[in-house]
């Protein structure tokens, strides 16, 4: 069967050729071989005929365009594996048990393919052309992919809740139809396990989701959590957390167990102070019974802007940090909790304050 769907003639610039002699450039889409349920290598040939016989152009690029529809090759890949003339491409992330379109390209200068005639596909692109091959069709082997999770650190700890965060990275195929958390007092979980607490979340696709746990015993426990998501094979876990509840929590803080901070629900002070009031009242503050309370980092303060919702309690004017600035014209960093810009602070001048401590979850 005839697969060519693209002739070009070239003017030709071969020492050899005559000024009024042309060559005939062609571009195949030989075939598809080693497919798999994700995978396929795709094969091409570009020809240049001169009086009957093969010649050398020089080409840009070579490839495919692919796609799961024949009026949309909305995927590319370029030339992996040469010889003269032939080309092919390893294509990878297909899915199972469907069917594929594809077709050869060949992308050349017009300071090569000026003077051209020709019929059938092209692309006109800057200072070259695009010819393409005959479109092929392939289906590729049937099979099930697993989706992936991750879990993520619990995060907005109070006295009797928690926060539980996962990622779905890849949504499988066929794709899950649930996702979730499982938790329990004891490690190695498994959703077969009769102990175990199991929350699904509902929704679909990529990204993050989260729920929250309020059946919680808080009287130093510590807990163990994975997040999940199954489609028609066995549940995939993400990697296996804990989260640890001690009796000092109080309503006066927030825990954040992925940057290890604890956070005081309001400002220590009503109104904008100076920066050593600000770090003064932090180490004599005596919430939870501690006595480590401190002004935050640079990174912290960011930290608490993202996390604002959550701790609450913010206005939106600028926070100090206890990170010195490094330039003649500034003595401290801090953070306007309106922007969230981050930019430098002199001394003297008054703003507001939150204090934290480092704690480990």
């Amino acid at each position: 069967m005839e697969r060519i769907s693209c002739f070009i003639i070239f003017a030709c610039f071969l020492a050899s050729c005559n000024d009024d002699f042309y060559s005939e450039g062609r571009v195949k889409t030989i075939g598809v071989t080693e497919v798999t349920t994700q995978s396929a290598i795709l094969k091409g040939k570009v020809q240049i005929v001169t009086q009957g016989k093969e010649a050398d152009i020089d080409v840009f690029t070579r490839g495919f365009v692919y796609g799961r529809s024949s009026n949309n090759l909305n995927l590319t890949v370029t030339d992996q594996i040469s010889e003269e003339g032939s080309f092919s491409c390893h294509i990878y992330g297909l899915f199972p048990n469907t069917k594929y379109y594809a077709k050869a390209f060949a992308t050349i200068h017009f300071d090569i393919a000026k003077n051209v005639s020709y019929s059938g596909d092209y692309d006109i692109g800057y200072e070259s052309l695009r010819c393409y091959g005959n479109i092929i069709e392939f289906m590729t082997q049937d099979g099930v992919l697993a989706p992936s999770v991750t879990t993520e650190l619990a995060s907005s700890m109070t006295p009797n809740s928690i926060r539980l965060n996962g990622i779905v990275e890849y949504e499988g195929y066929p794709a899950y139809t649930e996702r979730g958390f499982i938790y329990d007092t004891i490690p190695n979980l498994t959703i077969e396990r009769p102990s175990k607490k199991t929350v699904s979340v509902s929704g679909n696709g990529l990204g993050s989701y989260f729920a929250d746990i309020t059946d919680l015993k808080t009287n130093d426990v510590t807990y163990y959590v994975c997040a999940y998501v199954k489609n028609s094979e066995e549940p995939v876990y993400g990697e296996e957390l804990s989260f640890h509840f001690d009796t000092l929590n109080t309503p006066d803080v927030v825990l954040l167990p992925i940057n290890k901070l604890m956070v005081q629900k309001k400002d220590i002070e009503i109104t904008p102070v100076l920066w050593t009031v600000a770090k003064a009242a932090c180490a004599s503050s005596p919430i939870g019974g501690y006595t480590d309370w401190r002004l935050p980092t640079k990174d912290e303060l960011m930290v608490l802007y993202t996390q604002r919702n959550t701790i609450g309690n913010f206005t939106t004017d600028w926070y100090w940090s206890s990170t010195a600035y490094s330039g003649y014209q500034y003595d401290y960093w801090g953070q306007s909790f309106s922007s969230g810009a981050q930019g430098g602070l002199n001394d003297y001048s008054t703003y507001r304050c939150r204090c934290v401590r480092t704690y480990k979850p």
